[in-house]
């Protein structure tokens, strides 16, 4: 399996968002909400790769506005990362340099 078990995550998040848009942790029962240059960083897995069922999360819908992140995967092995069979390369690039422009302003 490319990359073994996600020992880390790191969301950090590039904007503000107007209304929606948290990090749900449905099992531990908060809501991270974003804020420009906040950071998340949470474990999946414990020391010996057994996976945590308590920090499965999802981003809710953005309400009013758009919602940025970056993310960072540390994995117990090697990864190689690829692109989704069907996924728009381009248009995600097009996308971060449009924000990076924004950014500038």
């Amino acid at each position: 399996e490319n990359g073994g078990q996600r020992r880390g995550t790191l969301l950090v998040y590039l904007n503000d968002v107007a209304s929606g848009g948290g990090t749900a942790f449905r099992d531990l029962g908060i809501t991270v909400q974003p804020h420009k240059g906040r950071a998340l960083l949470f474990f999946p897995s414990d020391v010996d790769g057994v996976p945590d069922d308590r920090t499965l999360h999802a981003g809710e819908p953005v309400l009013q506005g758009e919602k940025w992140i970056a993310q960072l995967w540390l994995h117990e092995r090697e990864y190689t990362p690829g692109v989704v069979p069907g996924a728009k390369l381009g248009a995600a690039s097009e996308a971060c340099r449009m924000y990076a422009e924004v950014g500038r302003a």
